[in-house]
């Protein structure tokens, strides 16, 4: 008789050829089988249900940071050299709110006072405390990357450019004339002991603050350089005597 035709006839040629006891093993094993592939099925979806979460959590905060005047008015001095920023608050006219602002102004700003002391000037204050809150929604997403609370893959995606741009400053593909920028940009964050934020460039093998003793020296030298020339600039030039 052909088994194909005739399942019940086969079963029971099986059950005839096994033992018993052979075919209670064979149905532990199954039921084994059956267990593991549901705990692992349980396994994934905790899994994958837990990475959706924290790629939520991630997206949450990149949200809050776009929100944030603050931070979005660093980001927009980071990538435009010259653009109006609205740098007051709300309630003001748009005339009165916007003021222009350049990648030479942001530069100057972000020195610290240790190295260029200065009277107080409510245009410097408004540019560093938009990078304050720039810097401090970094710090929070690194919080959370600590904590597991984030996609470590989304976030290393999203935050690599900004880090890169910061931590190296001779990569080829970022403008020259933004160097200036960028070193203001590491020694702020080291005089402001922004912790947080060097270990997020750590996260992408970079150290935002290995150069720091080199970007001292050489912005030293250049607002030593620019006060020497303002001196001669100002200075009378002498008559030649008859």
């Amino acid at each position: 008789m052909d088994p194909l035709h005739n399942p019940a006839w086969a079963l029971g040629l099986i059950w005839t050829k096994l033992s018993g006891e052979q075919f209670a093993r064979g149905i532990t094993s199954l039921s084994t089988l059956l267990l593991l592939a549901s705990v692992l099925f349980v396994l994934y979806r905790w899994l994958t249900e837990r990475r959706w979460k924290r790629t939520e959590a991630l997206l949450e905060r990149l949200r809050v940071m776009e929100d944030s005047p603050g931070a979005r008015n660093a980001m927009m001095m980071l990538t435009g050299h010259d653009r109006n920023i609205p740098l007051w608050a709300p309630d003001e006219p748009p005339e009165r709110r916007y003021v222009r602002v350049t990648w030479s102004e942001v530069t100057l700003a972000l020195i610290p006072d240790y190295l260029l002391p200065r009277t107080y000037d409510p245009k410097v204050a408004a540019i560093r405390d938009s990078f304050q809150d720039f810097f401090a929604q970094l710090a929070q997403i690194e919080l959370l990357w600590e904590k597991g609370l984030v996609d470590s893959d989304a976030a290393s995606r999203v935050l690599q450019p900004w880090v890169r741009r910061f931590g190296i400053d001779g990569d080829p593909h970022v403008d020259t004339s933004k160097r200036p920028l960028i070193r203001s940009v590491r020694l702020y964050t080291h005089w402001q002991r922004m912790n947080r934020v060097r270990e997020l460039s750590l996260r992408e093998e970079i150290d935002l603050w290995s150069s720091i003793e080199e970007d001292r020296i050489q912005v030293k030298q250049e607002i030593e350089a620019s006060a020497l020339a303002r001196s001669l600039a100002t200075s009378p030039v002498p008559t030649q005597s008859a």
